[in-house]
């Protein structure tokens, strides 16, 4: 049986440390990826500013809370039990379903339309950097929730 209140936290935390990692990787000289900054723009039509960061924060955080219910099951039903390495290899097929659903959400974004932010092609292969910003981020996350869900 999903620990819904586990599963919350974690997605919520997982989320950050998604976010987190774009951030730290940002500073590396990665480029500007994130998912929050592309989802607040997708809500607000502004690829900057606090109030379009905040939206895609929620947005982001809302998202990680959900796909940490399918975590905690796969935990429970598939895995026998939760840590940051289960957390880790579940990541994997989160990435890749991730990269190919996420591109979906350019015909949406009028933000992407006009050049405001770079398109997501599958699995951020627009360019190196992206690509290891997704899969950094995706790690970070699986391996969180798995830690925080255990």
């Amino acid at each position: 049986m999903i620990n819904w209140s586990s599963a919350i936290l974690a997605g919520v935390v997982g989320g950050l440390a998604m976010e987190l990692s774009a951030v730290l990787l940002r500073l590396l000289g990665f480029g500007r990826h994130s998912m929050v900054s592309y989802e607040g723009c997708m809500l607000t039509g502004r690829e900057s500013g606090a109030g379009s960061y905040l939206a895609g924060l929620i947005m982001h955080l809302a998202l990680s809370v959900l796909i940490a219910l399918g975590y905690a099951w796969s935990f429970e039903a598939v895995w026998g039990g939760a840590d940051w390495l289960r957390g880790l290899a579940t990541a994997v097929p989160h990435w890749f379903a991730g990269g190919l659903v996420v591109p979906l959400f350019d015909r949406l974004s009028g933000c992407v339309t006009r050049g405001a932010v770079q398109p997501l092609k599958p699995f951020a292969s627009g360019s190196r950097n992206a690509f290891v910003t997704f899969l950094i981020g995706h790690l970070s996350y699986g391996a969180t929730v798995g830690a925080l869900y255990s």
